[in-house]
């Protein structure tokens, strides 16, 4: 077999004619279909982007948006005709090109690519790359000839092949010269499993685990093995049994006083770094604190930087100049486990004052590093400890309930549709349906922390569009007075406990929170009329953010309570299932408790008779045949029962006095974020 090198001009040509053809008909196409459709019309068609995404599976919807974000698209009948005509001129001249070299040369062999193989993930980013990865067949295409791809090598670690290129009607000639061509190189190219650029040798063998493959990576030849034999996985499998726990010498922070002038390994990150007439300071960082370290007399480690995750290895000795209980660790030996990137996106070991918001939830994944940022999620995890405990001591039981659901539990259009399975479905608002079941089925008393999902297209400083709310239902109460008494009991246990941690999420000069002798409850009409008094606006049926936070202020200064309970709101301003208040006709048993300005939980007692329940329901405009499964556990029996639910990141940001709830959510999701 003779290789050589041939001529061929017509190849610069290629990729453009074939993007002007590609272009010419996708145009023709969505003149024809309103330019969306292609052989299949969406059943949803709220818009433009939805419709030319739905049409995927089954049309062009997303290749044609894929062009126009290009910015080579047109839409206008004389422009496309042109181009159309244009490219197959250049498609002839291309297809005479290729002819003229297979008059001569049984094949033409050209890369399979435009280009060479893009690293992972790099193909789906760049708009130029997502196109060039459609077209790896461009020129046997336009030629109309037959072609046949085979692997030839390994680029970033990933197979890239030849194209080879024959005679019209000669795929049998095809076939030989590639087989011939797999027979002459004996390689293998099976992409390694790390995905690092290695280098296959074209050999391989057999021991008796299993097949392997020799790989040059770097300085080093590894083996790879491929396939593996059932006494070797058995001799693995086995390894596990007689396993033996290892000690683990590690310890942290926070235990670092119970180790004085003892040898110890410390592990974290690299928090800050000083240096002091040839003596290096690093404060590590783990998740329970902080210690310093003293190296003296090494030599300067440039890998070192901030945020590297190390091990070390010294003796704690006291130091009273130390920030860290009076206490260092004199460094033996540190070694790096992972090292990190020196630009750092925002800074981490000082207050955040001059980062905006959306650049530290942007970054997320490492704004929680610094200690400002954490305190808020070390609080929440206590906060929900809390809960759990208090209520576990007073007979209520934990569960989880489904979040995604066939109908809404509140009513309304604030509910988020889901595709399932051909159905629609929607996310959550609250469990309250399965709490007040799971109150009919026999355990009384039982509560929940998990997420709830509210589509309210607010975007302020108090919403989230999912948050984590801790729910609680209670049965063989008399009226809503025993939820509020329950939940209160619960604020005053936590609050106190709280106080004592407070050192892990309150700055030194800060106190925390005093939780009043008794929250003061007020009803719906007088509250009104506080406001009122205050010059505040009234919203019908509800009270306004601004009648939230006048109402906090006069219970702070006239009775020393930044909580306040009122109770009473209108029935048509509460769900289906909030028992009316025979004594106020019009007005419920339901409440909202306030801290510091904003509303924190919304509760009441529930209908629990049957009859009653149906009625109100059609009273509020719901069919009951569409609640059938919740209304079945008030048929056989339901005691007296109410409940409530209170929001975890509104709880958090008041205690901390944060500026926007997004500070107290992890991954905030609103009506603009969806990522990370």
């Amino acid at each position: 077999m003779e290789i050589g090198e041939a001529s061929m001009p017509s190849l610069h040509y290629a990729i453009s004619a074939y993007y002007f053809i590609a272009c010419a008909e996708a145009a023709s196409n969505l003149s024809r279909y309103d330019g969306v459709k292609y052989g299949h019309r969406s059943n949803s068609q709220n818009d433009y982007h939805e419709m030319l995404f739905t049409t995927r599976s089954n049309g062009l919807g997303r290749e044609v948006k894929k062009r126009i974000l290009l910015g080579n698209f047109v839409l206008s009948s004389g422009y496309y005709d042109e181009y159309y005509r244009k490219a197959l001129k250049v498609r002839a001249f291309i297809r005479d090109d290729i002819m003229k070299i297979l008059q001569t040369h049984d094949v033409i062999a050209i890369p399979s690519t435009p280009d060479i193989a893009f690293p992972l993930g790099e193909s789906q980013n760049d708009p130029m790359k997502i196109y060039l990865s459609d077209v790896t067949t461009v020129i046997a295409n336009l030629a109309g000839l037959p072609a046949l791809s085979l692997p030839a090598g390994i680029v970033h670690g990933m197979p890239v092949g030849l194209q080879l290129i024959g005679r019209p009607l000669d795929d049998g000639r095809l076939l030989r010269i590639a087989a011939a061509f797999e027979e002459e190189s004996k390689s293998s190219y099976i992409p390694p499993l790390d995905f690092s650029s290695v280098t296959l040798t074209p050999s391989s063998s057999s021991s008796s685990n299993g097949t392997t493959q020799s790989i040059n990576n770097g300085n080093r030849t590894e083996k790879l093995i491929t396939t593996y034999t059932p006494e070797f996985i058995s001799k693995i499998s086995q390894s596990y049994m007689v396993h033996k726990k290892h000690e683990l010498k590690r310890i942290f922070c926070s235990n670092l006083g119970q180790s004085k002038n003892k040898r110890v390994t410390i592990s974290g990150w690299i928090h800050r770094k000083k240096s002091l007439g040839g003596i290096e300071f690093y404060e590590l960082r783990d998740h329970t604190g902080f210690t310093q370290l003293v190296l003296e007399g090494g030599k300067l480690d440039e890998r070192i930087t901030l945020e590297t995750v190390v091990e070390v290895t010294g003796t704690v000795t006291k130091e009273a100049r130390s920030p860290f209980d009076n206490i260092e660790i004199k460094v033996d030996s540190i070694k790096i486990l992972a090292n990190a990137d020196s630009n750092l996106p925002l800074p981490l070991n000082r207050p955040l004052a001059n980062v905006t918001l959306p650049i530290i939830l942007d970054n997320r994944v490492i704004s929680v590093r610094n200690p400002d940022i954490l305190r808020a999620f070390r609080l929440q995890a206590d906060i929900i400890s809390l809960f759990s405990g208090y209520l576990r001591k007073n007979n209520f039981t934990e569960m989880k309930t489904p979040k995604i659901i066939s109908s809404g539990t509140e009513g309304g259009t604030n509910i988020f549709k889901v595709k399932y399975f051909g159905r629609t479905a929607y996310l959550a608002q609250s469990p309250q349906f399965y709490k007040q079941i799971m109150v009919g089925s026999g355990l009384e008393r039982v509560f929940e922390v998990g997420p709830v999902f509210r589509a309210e297209h607010h975007d302020t400083v108090r919403h989230l569009n999912e948050y984590v709310s801790l729910d609680f239902e209670m049965g063989f109460i008399n009226d809503e007075q025993d939820v509020i008494d329950m939940q209160e009991g619960l604020l005053r246990n936590m609050f106190g406990e709280l106080s004592k941690r407070r050192a892990a999420f309150l700055y030194n000069d800060e106190e925390f929170p005093r939780f009043p002798e008794r929250i003061p409850r007020i009803h719906y009409l007088e509250a009104l009329d506080i406001i009122r008094s205050a010059g505040g606006r009234l919203d019908e049926g509800d009270i306004s953010p601004e009648g939230e936070k006048i109402l906090c202020s006069h219970f702070e200064k006239e009775q020393g309570s930044e909580f306040v309970y009122v109770i009473g709101y209108p029935v048509k301003k509460r769900p289906m299932y909030t028992m009316p208040d025979e004594r106020v006709p019009g007005y419920t048993r339901s409440f909202d408790l306030l801290y510091r300005g904003i509303e924190i939980t919304t509760g009441g007692q529930r209908i629990h008779e049957y009859e009653m329940l149906k009625e109100n329901m059609k009273k509020l405009g719901f069919n009951p045949a569409e609640f059938h499964d919740y209304l079945e556990a008030f048929r056989f029996g339901m005691p007296p029962h109410g409940g409530l639910g209170m929001g975890l990141e509104r709880l958090t940001m008041k205690i901390l006095n944060l500026k926007n709830i997004r500070e107290a959510s992890l991954f905030p999701r609103d009506i603009n974020r969806i990522t990370p």
